[in-house]
Formats: C-alpha cells, structure tokens, sequence
C-alpha cells in the first residue's frame, strides 16, 4: 500500500481547492495527497451545465 501522509478531510469545493493549490506549489508533493470524504454526492458538472453522481 502507497503511504500517504498529506490528508484533506472533505471532498467539497473548499477540499478540493486545497490540493489543487498545494499541487500547484509543491508538484514534488502531489503524489502523498489522500482526500477523504464520507458520504457520496451529487456534483454540478461546470463543463456541461448537468449534475452528475460519481
């Protein structure tokens, strides 16, 4: 199992934007990124205008 040591608790926009930004300043440190997110939802989709699930 790959060792992970940088945890983002939620997968919501305020989560996301956090490892977009740190991969964006660290690249070196991309790889050891896990977000965490308990509960499935439903996204809007900006590219088409649609809610999708994943």
């Amino acid at each position: 199992m790959e060792q992970r040591n940088i945890p983002l608790i939620g997968g919501d926009p305020g989560g996301l934007s956090a490892a977009l930004h740190l991969t964006k300043i660290a690249p070196h440190l991309a790889h050891r990124i896990l977000i965490l997110e308990k509960q499935r939802y439903l996204r809007f989709n900006m590219l088409n205008w649609s809610r999708q699930t994943e």
